[in-house]
């Protein structure tokens, strides 16, 4: 009697989001559970990782996954060439809107606007010198 192989098990199928490169700004497709990955273009690494700063830290923040510091938290170190992340924010935005193509970015209607509320808080927290709460 011929024994026939085992098929191989599927390999799960995991939901993907769209991040791109900070060193080459390639696409890439990556597994919402990753907490990092490499790049296929240029082989850097692409930090996906969440941080929470709740004391002051000295660390260069470069990730794709959420920033949050909480009141006591600051952090002394970052560094950012702000032309070329300008220039790459532009490149991206523009290409969204000439193809239409809007999987590329990283967060929905709801996001953008928290995202505002907390950049106009943060503005106004340096213009006054004091710590500004955000409420629902």
């Amino acid at each position: 009697m011929a024994q026939t192989p085992a098929a191989e098990p599927a390999k799960p199928q995991f939901e993907q989001r769209l991040v791109h490169c900070f060193r080459c700004g390639a696409e890439l497709a990556v597994p919402l559970v990753a907490a990092s990955t490499m790049c296929k273009k240029c082989a850097s690494h692409v930090d996906l990782a969440d941080y929470r700063v709740t004391q002051t830290v000295s660390k260069n923040f470069r990730t794709h996954g959420r920033l949050v510091v909480e009141e006591k938290g600051r952090t002394r170190a970052f560094q950012q060439n702000q032309a070329k992340f300008y220039e790459y924010e532009n490149a991206v935005f523009l290409k969204q809107v000439s193809t239409g193509n809007w999987k590329t970015n990283p967060c929905d209607y709801a996001d953008g606007l928290a995202t505002l509320r907390m950049t106009l808080a943060c503005e106004q927290a340096v213009d006054r010198g004091v710590a500004v709460t955000l409420r629902d």
